[in-house]
């Protein structure tokens, strides 16, 4: 099963507890501590959506789209489901990659996902409302002042 892309806005401070280790990913998942409007799960969308923002991978992530797609800074060394740890970009690198997604309308991303689409993948019907969903979820988390956690599950 291919793995897909998970998204958690949090608090500073609830980042901190994560930081310091007595909260671990898992256990905020698994717990319920997050309601649904914290967490975006993009499903196997994600591996569209990265290749058309990020580049193919194995890439080194650089500039803000591969650093929502692929993380920012390890959470420390902890697997989440396999595939690593979980990373994090802070809330001053959550406002820059609002500001690059939102100069991205829908035709631009799909004029990017054009050349890296499988064939028969869904673009319009599956791929651009999960590409939509992930403006709007950093949008809420840079104006709320969030950090955003990412993990591949």
């Amino acid at each position: 099963m291919e793995p897909s892309g998970l998204y958690i806005r949090v608090s500073p401070s609830i980042f901190a507890e994560l930081q310091r280790g007595p909260l671990t990913v898992k256990a905020l998942l698994a717990d319920d501590m997050l309601d649904d409007d914290r967490v975006l799960n993009l499903g196997a969308m994600w591996r569209a959506i990265d290749s058309a923002l990020a580049g193919p991978a194995p890439s080194a992530p650089q500039g803000p789209f591969a650093r929502i797609m692929r993380g920012g800074t390890a959470l420390g060394k902890a697997d989440v489901a396999g595939y690593g740890p979980a990373r994090f970009v802070t809330p001053e690198e959550a406002v820059q990659i609002d500001l690059s997604l939102r100069d991205m309308g829908a035709d631009a991303f799909l004029a990017r996902l054009a050349p890296v689409r499988a064939e028969g993948d869904p673009a319009e019907e599956k791929i651009l409302p999960a590409f939509l969903a992930l403006q709007s979820f950093v949008h809420r988390a840079a104006v709320a002042g969030q950090c955003l956690l990412f993990a591949q599950v």
